[in-house]
């Protein structure tokens, strides 16, 4: 694909230019154990304000997170410079509803380090 550069790396991040959108399988792009902590894949979480964990990456200035409807529509993303993060209660999220999330490291040279994509339901 022009303009994407792709390298596995350490965990499950890829090497990464100029992606945001899910993998069309929705499970992940390497197929390696992910670094993502928390919640775990296929976790059911009974708050909406569930936080969310990663690794830190080395040299990465700050993450991008995104949550996405199952069908891949991008419910809400925002910058963080952390490694934890909860959904502001001004996002909705349905309870019952199931949701995919990934996380990306941005690096000092303009790459991205993108981890795989996680789901998790809200219970009812």
């Amino acid at each position: 694909i022009a303009g994407v550069a792709v390298l596995v790396v350490a965990g499950s991040y890829l090497l990464i230019r100029n992606s945001a959108r899910p993998s069309a399988d929705g499970a992940g792009q390497s197929g390696q154990p992910s670094i993502v902590l928390s919640p775990r894949n296929g976790a059911t979480l009974r708050s909406e304000k569930a936080r969310f964990r990663w690794t830190r990456i080395a040299n990465a200035s700050a993450y991008t997170f995104y949550l996405y409807e199952v069908n891949r529509t991008l419910v809400w993303s925002t910058l963080v410079r952390d490694t934890t993060l909860i959904v502001p209660s001004s996002v909705r999220l349905q309870r019952g509803n199931s949701y995919l999330w990934r996380v990306e490291a941005l690096l000092p040279d303009e790459t991205t380090l993108r981890s795989d994509l996680h789901t998790f339901t809200l219970s009812q």
